[in-house]
């Protein structure tokens, strides 16, 4: 499991599972906790679930039917003996289901009373529940778990779930599959997550020196349909801590909520299909309290974007963006992310029939930005396009109300968008780079095939990417793990049926194209 030694680690295609099967358990590097039909365990609650030690496995293995249990973990991995919850697929790929709808508490957090404290409890918040027992030191926090091969649902408002005490209770409306108090390292694997308040919650609330999450990776899953119709609050994931990885996912709409919302420190969200929500993508700043770890992280500034299909589509029956991507921030300006946005590489793909108008980026909130120069969002090397079945002559703001966006390189802007530069105060400028002016190319959408999203044959968009370098040296003095290298354009977002998600290597890694494929 990565150790976060460098930011981002690269790009590893081998990770990835593109049918999505799992058919062979794996051996822990301590004890295997096999559970399913015919195995040792045949639920999940009687799993020493707060016991597990580094290097453990707890296979679930594929049944006809969900398990219904709702589990407390708080052990201690490391980076060569991680622990892994692992889902073992049946020969048709179909992962192993575990339902908070009527779930029952795991033993051992029941008998354990895991999660409660004066006043409150979390149980009920999920399904999979980090935080310290009663009994742990109160910096305790877990780290180094691997969740693969998993569907989890059902822990949502309308929903019940059984208390400690054998009473069925409504889960509230804030509950996620996975739900971290605090967490380090985490990865998510080739799960699918639908249908739950939130799909991954990772918090940092810094009430202490270490009371924060670090390094999550999100890997080759599909998150889709969490969320609720009538709050803005829940999401498909909402991540906050140091460093967050999101790559090669299926990232599907969280009806009133965003897609993706994110407080983190040196966000990179690389290789993935977006369905905006409220927003696609909204990345903002972080609530942490008494302590600051993660504004503190001198990457706290940045975040990358890139190699993504971002669909907005205002005809979806789960609603779209008005303003799909937000950098900066969305509670107190002075918390605010005050550097470089780097958004490149993108297919941003609108399907407007009969909107007015329609903007890309937002910055700052109520017209409100950080005052510093730095604060930027720096583009080149994207499409923006409105699908051939859906055109009309639309309005296009890059960015609304206030900000800076800087258009390096070459970007590309179908000619059905009548496009402005500058809306309300909001500078759009082109610079100059070692590779000559940035520049808005302008055209027809069938530079991009409608399904796969790949340029057509004979598209000005093949081979003309790579159209900008970004000095990133003042980010190396201050940060001696990052490793620009390793935010290269090599790969490719890829699905096959079923929506399994996940990348692979471009092709041709050294003919960049402008867009994401």
């Amino acid at each position: 499991m990565d150790d976060g030694s460098v930011w981002p680690p690269a790009f590893n295609p081998s990770l990835f599972k593109l049918n999505g099967c799992s058919t062979t358990p794996l051996v822990g590097r301590r004890k295997t906790f096999n559970v399913g039909p015919g195995q040792t365990y045949t639920e999940l609650n009687t799993v020493p679930w707060l016991s597990l030690q580094a290097g453990d496995v707890v296979n679930i293995f594929y049944r006809s039917t969900p398990y219904k249990t709702y589990v407390g973990l708080r052990s201690v991995g490391n980076s060569t003996h991680p622990i892994t919850i692992n889902g073992v697929t049946d020969s048709s790929c179909r992962r192993p289901v575990i339902s908070g709808d009527g779930a029952l508490p795991a033993d051992d957090a029941k008998a354990a009373r895991f999660g409660d404290y004066p006043g409150g409890t979390l149980a009920g918040s999920g399904i999979f529940m980090f935080y310290r027992k009663s009994s742990d030191d109160y910096e305790h926090s877990a780290a180094f778990f691997a969740f693969k091969n998993l569907e989890l649902r059902d822990a949502v408002y309308g929903k019940s779930y059984v208390t400690y005490d054998g009473t069925t209770r409504t889960y509230d409306y804030f509950t996620a599959a996975i739900y971290a108090v605090r967490i380090k390292y985490l990865l998510v694997d080739n799960c699918y997550i639908h249908s739950n308040g939130i799909g991954l919650f990772t918090n940092t609330r810094g009430q202490s020196e270490n009371d924060y999450s670090a390094y999550t990776f999100v890997r080759g899953s599909k998150l889709d349909r969490n969320g609720y119709f009538n709050s803005e609050t829940e999401h498909n994931l909402y991540t906050q801590g140091r460093r967050v990885l999101v790559e090669g996912c299926y990232i599907g709409q969280a009806r009133d909520g965003s897609s993706l919302k994110d407080r983190s420190s040196g966000t990179v969200i690389r290789y993935n299909f977006v369905q905006a929500s409220a927003r696609a993508l909204d990345l903002v700043d972080s609530e942490e309290e008494t302590y600051t770890p993660v504004k503190s992280d001198p990457l706290y500034d940045y975040a990358w974007v890139y190699g993504n299909v971002i669909l907005n589509d205002e005809n979806s029956a789960y609603g779209y963006a008005g303003r799909p991507i937000h950098w900066g921030f969305d509670k107190i300006v002075s918390n605010s992310r005050k550097g470089s946005l780097f958004f490149y590489g993108n297919s941003f793909l609108f399907r407007t029939k009969d909107g007015y108008y329609t903007t890309v980026f937002q910055m700052g909130q109520d017209g409100e930005i950080p005052s510093t120069s730095n604060f930027t969002i720096l583009c080149w090397d994207n499409v923006f396009t409105n699908q051939p079945s859906f055109q009309k002559q639309t309005y296009l703001r890059l960015l609304a109300d206030s900000g800076r966006l800087t258009l390096h390189g070459i970007n590309y802007i179908h000619s059905v968008f009548d496009h402005s530069r500058r809306e309300n105060a909001a500078g759009i400028v082109s610079t100059s780079s070692e590779q000559g002016a940035g520049t808005l190319w302008t055209g027809p959408s069938t530079v991009l095939d409608a399904m796969t999203f790949k340029p057509n044959a004979g598209s000005v968009l093949i081979g003309a990417g790579n159209s900008f370098k970004p000095d990133y040296s003042q980010i190396e003095q201050a940060n001696p793990d990052f490793k620009k290298e390793n935010l290269e354009r090599v790969a490719e977002y890829y699905t096959v049926s079923g929506g399994i998600a996940g990348a692979r290597l471009r092709p041709n890694s050294l003919a960049l194209n402008v867009g994401a494929k």
